[in-house]
């Protein structure tokens, strides 16, 4: 083995590892992306374990199972061959990994931790914090106010008692309105009166959904306050409404002769109607009320107001023109009493919108609360629990109940050293459960002399997950508490920092860092005038980052009123025509024998990912354009189970057992896969037919031919639907007639993953339903139930589509990113108010429309948007990342103007600007004719040689533009078969 340079970036990589890894410090590391993560993490493992820290006495918390697994693997693995290697290599393992000299004791020692280590009661601990907290709740259910015999829920189950509690809140509810009219059931009619007539039944599923999903937040804040009636006192007093006031005794009040200046407002008025138009429109809308008794004004105070305010409720800039100005008699006195109403319907304005705030807040907690409650019901009568249950019953047992000394006596003897994985997308509520966990490390007899320690390691700039309340903030406060903890103990402390990429080549480093040096990109990633700086330890290795043109999408002309509604119209949509640009690039390179300069042989479909920001309409084009030109995809990392041909034939069969007549779903399983009629043959059948397609193919059946053996296979089906269970149902016409074969045929290999995963949940229905048929298939179809596909590893040599989310964690030697030009939207209310003077904590607020949102509301929406368009920025970050040698960034434009900060404008701004960025053109008109532009090129040459190969000079970068020759032209796509009404469509 060669060593590393002592300058080189490898070797002060290395130390910085190896600092992370002592054992004896409390390490918080931030690691950027490729420098390593888990390489430090398994190092210090084995570290520990080196140390002589018995495996049970580690625990290690990772993001995902796949991530714990392989964690879990690294380990076994070194442990492995330190059992087989010999004094010498052993020997060098250990100087590396720690710089330690190792002696025969030593040697030993490590020679026997795999064995250590598979003997461990339990195992080595190295889980998810779902898994963990599992685990902790299964030992300690009585403790937790849990059965002992609890099972954990998949998703789906979640979601249909979750839909079965809201069920019985409105049922509740709406008891309550019909029998109760002046409030009914704890309120719940009053509530439900207030938000249902005002949003619509689509936004109503979503707010109870949100609820749902803080009901950790909702549980602890009416549990500290006292309840609704509490927590309704604490919104009145953090928006400083009155709760027995309503909006027509302010408006009254507002009205009244002495609330404002009515002489003064009216010799203005006098002076704006002689002005120019913009005066005289808004003279129009204040001289009705300035000009009524005051028991009227109320009912015309709203039309007063577009006198004064614009839209939005913010004063006009000018209350009246500088020319009407100048007539009056006293300017001075005119334009001030302007001002001063213009100041005081503000002020009415925004205590009408915080009253309004108020009462739908407290109508939405009212129902939160309710449901909340009647899905914990559910799941105790049940025995269940959910993945966020395992972290509020685990934090609500190790900091709120009467056992949590006893709970955490019983595990202070069983922990010593604690490391957290992606540190910085743990929640708030993942974070108590640590600190709760450690909290005796550093404290008292805890800290005693075998040293305990706490190690992280996360990048705030990686932190994308705030749908599940993960905040980068909440990783740089986690630092200073435990850094603070661990130093009042008077134990060492290392801040580690990691920038050396083992990952990309010194081309994609060089844009990312380009990129966000940006100020507007910068947002987000890392504080003001604090660079973002990366260093490839891939030093000498081709890279190339390419910018194309952006594709525009064509205005379609006139449709054909003669054309039938099922011809698509192809060609027109710009993602459609990208996705075949991006596909045809990538049947060039595995034709052709493109060179991976860095790996020095052809591109394989297996180094392609394609990220995308969301599942939409591009990812279906893309699949569909690389499978007609025979390049392996692995599809998609997700999957809508109902929408996929194969699930929905086998479907057509089960509601075609169930009811024969149904004559156009008969005709889709006619054309489907297992029978296979065609179109003359349907035809045939159907043309004239005095009555039921069914009566038209029985009456056929003498003759017959298709049509005989199509009757009398579909008369078996029927048959046996009423005898068998859906799973033998399936499994009959899969297996002893072929289906599967026939599926694979028509449809292709990709076919057989829905087909499993259909046939797992029929025999997950089966365990807990009457098992028929016609229940299976209302259920299914009710639960739309989405598989997540495994494409973490690139296992199989398949192009892979996923979403950046999907792919944190992962990398690919090419990456496109083709979802570019889309602005972040404003996560989904309510808002939650943070906390104030330390008495009030934090709160939630909703307001059914924009227009209802009080001043506090509004700010908080603006916050949340600028926090998405912030954590937009740290998405782009970890997409740009997971490229190794390759990245190329496109996009598409609809009929407007792209919006000023999506990812394309960045990354084009960043890259003007960058030094050795190159400027040329690209065309691609032969796959979308006219299309074509300028092309930003950032590389690196490859200055490594092979052996065998010639000199990098002799063998230089391919020439920007391509050579599109002899590709095969992409075919329309094209309908396989008509669809049912009730089937979901495949084509957008």
């Amino acid at each position: 083995m060669t060593a590393d340079p002592i300058d080189s970036p490898r070797h002060r990589a290395h130390l910085d590892q190896r600092k992370a890894a002592d054992t004896l410090a409390s390490v918080w590391v931030g690691a950027s992306a490729g420098t390593g993560k888990t390489k430090v993490l398994t190092d210090r493992v084995l570290s520990l374990l080196l140390d002589g820290t018995l495996p049970q006495r580690i625990l290690c918390l990772t993001f995902t199972r796949a991530a714990a697994a392989e964690m879990a693997n690294r380990v076994r693995r070194e442990l492995g061959k330190w059992a087989m290697a010999s004094d010498q290599d052993l020997a060098i393992s250990i100087r590396e990994l720690s710089g330690a000299t190792a002696d025969e004791e030593l040697l030993t020692r490590a020679r026997g931790l795999f064995g250590d280590v598979l003997d461990c009661p339990g195992g080595l601990k190295i889980q998810t914090i779902h898994a963990f907290c599992e685990s902790l709740l299964r030992r300690f259910p009585v403790e937790a106010g849990l059965q002992p015999h609890f099972q954990l829920m998949d998703e789906r189950t979640a979601r249909e008692l979750l839909a079965a509690a809201h069920e019985e809140v409105l049922a509740r509810a709406m008891d309550g309105r019909a029998t109760a009219p002046g409030g009914g059931e704890d309120g719940l009619a009053d509530a439900l009166s207030e938000i249902s007539a005002k949003v619509s039944g689509d936004d109503f599923h979503k707010l109870m959904g949100r609820l749902a999903d803080d009901r950790g937040r909702l549980t602890r804040l009416l549990a500290r306050l006292g309840g609704l009636e509490g927590t309704a006192g604490a919104l009145a007093r953090r928006l400083g409404v009155d709760p027995d006031e309503d909006e027509d005794a302010l408006g009254t009040a507002a009205s009244a002769d002495a609330a404002f200046d009515g002489p003064g407002l009216r010799t203005a008025l006098a002076v704006m109607e002689n002005g120019r138009k913009t005066d005289q429109d808004r003279a129009a809308a204040m001289a009705p009320f300035l000009a009524a008794p005051a028991h009227e004004r109320p009912g015309l105070i709203n039309d007063y107001r577009r006198g004064f305010l614009t839209q939005a409720g913010e004063p006009f800039s000018q209350p009246i023109t500088q020319g009407a100005l100048g007539k009056a008699d006293d300017p001075d006195a005119v334009l001030k009493v302007l001002e001063a109403e213009a100041e005081r319907l503000t002020a009415l304005d925004g205590r009408l919108r915080d009253l309004r705030t108020y009462r739908a807040s407290v109508a939405a907690l009212t129902l939160g609360a309710a449901l909340v409650a009647a899905y914990d019901a559910h799941k105790h009568a049940l025995a269940r629990l959910d993945y966020e249950d395992l972290i509020l019953k685990t934090r609500g047992l190790l900091e709120g109940s009467d056992a949590a000394q006893w709970v955490l006596y019983k595990l202070d003897g069983g922990i010593d050293h604690i490391l957290v994985d992606e540190a910085q997308d743990t929640s708030p509520d993942q974070w108590g459960v640590i600190q709760a966990l450690t909290g005796e490390f550093f404290a008292g007899e805890g800290a005693r002399e075998d040293q305990r320690t706490v190690f992280a390691v996360g990048d705030a700039k990686q932190s994308i997950y705030s749908f599940q309340r993960a905040d980068p903030r909440a990783f740089e406060d986690m630092r200073a508490y435990f850094q603070s903890r661990v130093e009042q103990a008077a134990a060492r402390w290392f801040n580690v920092d990691l920038s050396i990429s083992f990952r990309s080549t010194a081309a994609i480093l060089d844009a990312v860092d380009a990129v966000f040096a940006g100020s507007v990109a910068h947002d987000g990633l890392d504080a003001p005038g604090r660079d973002i700086r990366h260093r490839p330890a891939r030093e000498g290795e081709a890279g190339v980052v390419e910018l194309w043109p952006i594709l525009a999408s064509e205005k379609p002309g006139p449709a054909d009123p003669w054309a039938p509604s099922l011809q698509g119209e192809a060609g027109l949509g710009a993602p459609e025509r990208l996705a075949a640009v991006i596909a045809t690039t990538i049947f060039d390179w595995i034709r052709d024998g493109e060179i991976l300069e860095s790996r020095n042989r052809p591109v394989l479909a297996g180094d392609i990912m394609v990220l995308v920001r969301r599942r939409t309409a591009f990812v279906d084009h893309l699949v569909r354009a690389l499978k007609r030109l025979a390049v392996p995809v692995a599809g998609v990392d997700r999957m809508v189970l109902t929408n996929e041909l194969a699930v929905m034939d086998l479907i057509a069969l089960g509601r075609f057992a169930l009811l024969p007549e149904d004559d156009l779903n008969l005709a889709c399983v006619l054309k489907g896969p297992f029978l296979g009629l065609g179109e003359e043959e349907l035809f045939d059948l159907a043309h004239g037919r005095p009555a039921t397609l069914w009566a038209a193919l029985t009456a056929r059946a003498r003759h017959r031919g298709a049509h005989g053996a199509a009757r009398d296979w579909l008369g078996q089906l029927l048959a046996r639907a009423d005898m068998e269970r859906p799973y033998e149902f399936f499994a009959s016409i899969l297996n002893r007639d072929q289906g599967r074969e026939k599926l694979v045929a028509r449809l292709g290999r990709e076919a057989e993953d829905p087909v499993n995963e259909f046939m797992e949940l029929a025999l997950a229905f089966e365990r807990g339903a009457a098992p028929s048929l016609e229940g299976f298939l209302a259920w299914i179809k009710a639960g739309q139930a989405e598989i997540k596909r495994d494409l973490e590893q690139a296992v199989r040599d398949e192009v892979r589509v996923m979403t950046v989310h999907g792919a944190k964690g992962l990398q690919a030697p090419i990456v496109f990113l083709p979802d570019t030009t889309q602005r972040p939207r404003a996560g989904e209310l309510p808002y939650w108010a943070p906390p104030q003077d330390g008495a009030t904590p934090e709160l939630p607020l909703w307001a059914p429309k924009v227009a209802d949102f009080g001043p506090l509301l509004a700010q908080l929406r603006e916050e949340a948007l600028a926090a998405q368009e912030r954590e937009s920025h740290r998405l782009l970050y970890v997409a740009m990342t997971r490229a190794e040698d390759r990245l190329y960034v496109c996009g598409w434009q609809g009929y407007r103007k792209r919006p000023d900060g999506c990812w394309y404008n960045l990354v084009q701004s960043g890259l003007e600007g960058a030094p050795g960025v190159e400027k040329g053109e690209r065309d691609f008109s032969a796959v979308v004719p006219g299309f074509s532009g300028p092309v930003l090129r950032l590389s690196c040459p490859q200055e490594l040689g092979f052996e065998g190969t010639p000199p990098p000079e002799e063998a230089p970068l391919p020439a920007l533009e391509t050579s599109w020759a002899g590709r095969p032209p992409v075919p329309e796509p094209v309908r396989a078969r008509p669809l049912a009404p009730s089937d979901p469509g495949q084509e957008p």
